[in-house]
């Protein structure tokens, strides 16, 4: 996904696409406070753990 600008800096994530997804949506929203930050970084870890745990098992099958 290519770098997003707000105003005048520009971010990039480098993350799995779920967490990219994630990420951008949370930046999207006019809500943000406190309380959905955290739950955004839970969001964002629980997807990270899926996303190494398929990576893990990609290369398990690979080593077989």
């Amino acid at each position: 996904m290519p770098a997003k600008t707000w105003g005048y800096s520009s971010i990039s994530v480098h993350a799995s696409p779920e967490v990219r997804k994630l990420y951008y949506d949370h930046m999207e929203s006019k809500d943000r406070d406190e309380t959905r930050l955290k739950h955004l970084l839970l969001e964002m870890t629980v997807a990270a753990n899926k996303h190494i745990a398929s990576i893990e098992h990609e290369i398990d099958q690979l080593l077989k």
